[in-house]
């Protein structure tokens, strides 16, 4: 409730800003880290076990990205 109060008047403390600074940071990580571990059971896959799945060994990447993040248009 108080947070509420703080955040309509405009008044953010410090505090609070490095609070949140560091829950987004630690988020990325944590993304990051099962972005890894999602990879690397990937290529633990075989050739044969992936194409049941519908993969390919060049869609790796793509496939535990999605799996993390979500899908979302990438460019390029």
């Amino acid at each position: 409730m108080a947070q509420a109060n703080l955040v309509q008047s405009g008044e953010i403390r410090p505090l609070q800003r490095l609070e949140a600074f560091v829950a987004l940071r630690l988020e990325a990580l944590v993304k990051y880290a099962r972005y890894r571990q999602t990879l690397r059971e990937l290529n633990g896959l075989t050739n044969a076990e992936l194409a049941d799945i519908g993969l390919s060994r060049p869609t790796l990447r793509r496939a535990a990205l999605e799996a993390v993040y979500g899908s979302k248009e990438i460019n390029g």
